[in-house]
């Protein structure tokens, strides 16, 4: 008799699997990317390449193409001056979403920049 199982005896590598149903799905790398947006804090685009494994230039094309889909996304600046990206929940208006902003003590209360004047170059 060999040491191989048979049909009718578990095999070990089976013994763990999941009960059968609808095997759980890994989120897709979009989908981590719009949990991310919805957070409290708004991500850097340094903190979103390191958990999607991403360049900068690939997340900022996927937060295009979500707006492109029809999300609404605030860009801002981070304590450090980083730029940051939240996803603004639907029915929500740009300002309900300031209004949220300055009740959070621990960040600076984004406004608009002042418009800016031609660009002056030192000359060389």
């Amino acid at each position: 008799m060999s040491n191989q199982p048979t049909n009718t005896q578990a095999r070990p590598d089976t013994a763990d699997a999941q009960p059968s149903g609808t095997p759980k799905k890994t989120p897709t790398k979009s989908e981590v990317l719009l949990k991310a947006l919805q957070r409290k804090r708004p991500p850097t685009v340094t903190v979103l390449c390191t958990q999607l494994g991403w360049q900068a230039h690939t997340v900022r094309a996927a937060i295009s193409r979500l707006r492109k889909a029809g999300h609404q996304i605030e860009v801002g600046k981070s304590a450090g001056g980083a730029t940051t990206y939240q996803l603004v929940p639907a029915g929500a208006t740009a300002g309900a979403k300031r209004a949220v902003e300055v009740l959070r003590a621990d960040e600076p209360v984004l406004t608009d920049p002042a418009p800016a004047g031609p660009a002056v170059y030192p000359a060389s």
